[in-house]
């Protein structure tokens, strides 16, 4: 055996990748990431959003079933937080709330996605009318309607 054969044979023995074959492999996972990592971030905040309106719903039920329990009201119920800062004890207001948290095992349901907090406090405001309509929106006055029945 002459040098120059051995030296195939150890060449041929070690197979691994170079360092340009290497880069390339990182330059292509790093294109790929930046596509994926956009796309993921849009579909958690889209299930946020999915999250708050259901939770807005589960709020307009509660309210339709103090409606439906206590009859008409006779005055509007203004817009009132669905937090820990609760209405008065003897008001409509309070009293639905206490349906809302029936709803919610006893805690108070957070706004979680950008759609509907509006650089408010995270909390649900509800607005029943003394004819039976319910607006239920985010914590600020800007924050969009997220369910009206």
């Amino acid at each position: 055996m002459n040098l120059k054969s051995t030296l195939k044979e150890s060449k041929n023995k070690n197979g691994g990748f170079t360092l340009v074959e290497l880069i390339i492999v990182i330059a292509i996972l790093a294109v790929l990431g930046s596509i994926a990592v956009p796309n993921l971030i849009g579909y958690v905040e889209k299930s946020r959003a999915a999250a708050d309106e259901a939770n807005a719903r589960i709020i307009a039920d509660a309210a339709t079933m103090y409606i439906a329990e206590k009859g008409k009201l006779s005055a509007d119920v203004n817009y009132f937080s669905i937090d820990a800062k609760a209405p008065s004890p003897s008001t409509p207001a309070e009293k639905i709330e206490n349906y809302v948290l029936d709803k919610f095992n006893g805690n108070y349901p957070k706004i979680k996605s950008k759609k509907f907090n509006n650089g408010g406090d995270k909390i649900f405001r509800l607005k029943v009318m003394k004819d039976g309509k319910i607006y239920v929106r985010g914590a600020t006055s800007a924050a969009p309607v997220i369910v009206e029945r």
